[in-house]
């Protein structure tokens, strides 16, 4: 077992380093990203048989896009 005690501060401060070096590669690979998101979103809106009118949960999908396409399917209304 480890006594390495977790310091919450020292791994935020990682993580926005990190996050902030992201924004250059995200835009440059964006396209090719979102080509694939969007094979992807199509069959998991093809699995759950998402049709107009339905209500659909957006939880925890990263970049969001699998609930555009969702949308699009259903009808764009926000309810929160």
């Amino acid at each position: 077992m480890s006594t390495h005690k977790f310091d919450g501060s020292t791994y935020k401060a990682g993580q926005k380093v990190q996050w902030d070096a992201i924004p250059e590669a995200w835009w440059k690979w964006w396209p090719e990203i979102e080509r694939g998101a969007q094979v992807a979103s199509n069959a998991l809106a093809d699995a759950i048989g998402a049709a107009p009118g339905q209500r659909i949960l957006d939880a925890s999908t990263g970049i969001g896009e699998p609930a555009v396409t969702l949308s699009k399917r259903v009808g764009a209304t926000v309810a929160f």
